[in-house]
């Protein structure tokens, strides 16, 4: 019979993540949000918001 050790000789080791291997060298580094093109200026939200609240008004009115 085998004697197996389940295990590792060095449990501490088995334990911690390796931080010195560089995991994912070909990806593209991470960058917070979108690029300023893609966001509504605020006269833009405005008048989405305005024009948002007259539709839910004549909605209202319709369904009454």
């Amino acid at each position: 019979m085998n004697n197996i050790n389940p295990t590792p000789a060095n449990s501490e080791s088995a334990l911690q993540p390796h931080l010195d291997t560089p995991g994912g060298d070909h990806d593209e580094p991470f960058t917070w949000g979108r690029p300023a093109t893609t966001y509504l200026t605020y006269r833009q939200v405005v008048r989405l918001t305005i024009l948002r609240s007259k539709l839910e008004a004549v909605r209202a009115a319709r369904l009454a």
